[in-house]
């Protein structure tokens, strides 16, 4: 296909008169950055806020709560309420990560196929958006969006991970709430 394309490329290169323009580097925008950004500070403050509703009880203990066993220590009762959140929250992540990475690929995307297919046009005089729907591009789009999809599956592991080390070393060392909130904060 390329070789198809080099005698088409050279006879618009030698049609085109004058001083030939600098070619302009693709502009990426801010506003699709702002708006990952965004989302994924959503993500993180829907699992903070929850984690605080679902682990504040462990801060004051109930006689009788009949979800537990009665042998159950403070250990046990938090392990058991933090891999119920686990399990919550990180379900809930998985549902929304597929449709954000998708949305945010796409749209950065079809910005940069304008960008490069004006400039392709500008320099050779030749229409590429149809190339711009090639099986490789289209690998590439669904590659970017796997590792979107994995970096967003990985935030609530990561925080969780970090939460329970904290609140265990925590409780094991006997620190007070608010150095436990310093310390995640």
């Amino acid at each position: 296909m390329l070789n198809s394309l080099q005698p088409i490329l050279t006879q618009a290169h030698q049609r085109k008169r004058g001083r030939k323009t600098k070619s302009r580097p693709i502009y990426v925008s801010r506003k699709i950055e702002v708006m990952y950004a965004k989302a994924l500070l959503t993500i993180v403050d829907d699992m903070h806020s929850e984690t605080v509703r679902q682990l504040m009880p462990l801060t004051t203990p109930h006689i009788g709560d009949g979800k537990m066993a009665a042998a159950d220590g403070l250990f046990d009762r938090f392990k058991f309420l933090f891999d119920a959140l686990r399990a919550l929250i990180t379900g809930r992540v998985v549902n929304v990560a597929n449709g954000l990475a998708t949305k945010i690929v796409f749209t950065q995307k079809q910005a940069s196929d304008t960008q490069l297919a004006d400039l392709l046009r500008k320099q050779t005089g030749i229409d590429f958006n149809g190339l711009m729907r090639d099986e490789d591009l289209q690998q590439a789009v669904a590659d970017a969006i796997q590792a979107n999809v994995g970096l967003i599956k990985s935030i609530p592991q990561e925080y969780f991970d970090r939460v329970e080390k904290a609140v265990m070393a925590s409780l094991q060392g006997g620190t007070l709430h608010q150095d436990l909130a310093d310390e995640l904060g």
